[in-house]
């Protein structure tokens, strides 16, 4: 009798445990991670996801694989992205202030209007190849906030940062082979 009762409470448990799990919430899911506030999301699969408007504030998304994900508008203020793959992103609009993004690889990602004040980028690797450019050229303006940005040691390879807010930022040791700074900019 105690066996069945407690076979009965085991199975019961698990149905509740597989309820709460299959139920969405309003609660954004992508390749089957739930995105819930202050999500642990290390070396997590994230590509392709539609997170347009998604506060993660404060998540761990290190080494994440955030490729042609969606990120326009987000919030991702004070999230540790270091080491994240964010080939092809969209993260035009979004929140990054505060970010750490030591590592991180932005190729091909859309910045526009990003805020990435106070952000870390050192070591990040920022490129702008184009795959639908058949001659092989870099472009790509980047109207994006980096204001006391630590861009050290970042590499920014054919950037054209024109159109970016760079005071304060730190960049010191970074890569700026073919890249275009603001006028006025003084790299000292």
């Amino acid at each position: 009798m105690k066996i069945k009762r407690l076979f009965g409470l085991t199975i019961g448990l698990s149905a509740l445990a597989l309820g709460i799990a299959g139920c969405s919430m309003g609660t954004p899911t992508v390749n089957g991670y739930r995105i819930e506030k202050d999500s642990f999301l290390i070396g997590a699969n994230l590509s392709g996801g539609d997170l347009s408007g998604v506060d993660m504030s404060n998540f761990i998304l290190s080494d994440a694989d955030l490729s042609d994900a969606d990120l326009s508008d987000a919030d991702l203020s004070g999230a540790n992205l270091s080491g994240a793959f964010l080939s092809k992103v969209n993260l035009s609009g979004a929140n990054l202030s505060g970010a750490n993004l030591t590592d991180a690889t932005l190729s091909g990602a859309n910045l526009y209007g990003a805020n990435l004040s106070g952000a870390n980028l050192s070591n990040a690797s920022i490129s702008f190849w184009w795959d639908n450019n058949p001659d092989g050229t870099r472009c790509c303006e980047v109207k994006a906030r980096l204001s006391n940005a630590n861009l050290r040691d970042a590499d920014l390879t054919g950037a054209n940062l024109e159109g970016a807010d760079l005071s304060g930022a730190d960049l010191t040791g970074a890569i700026l082979l073919d890249a275009t700074l603001p006028d006025g900019f003084n790299q000292e």
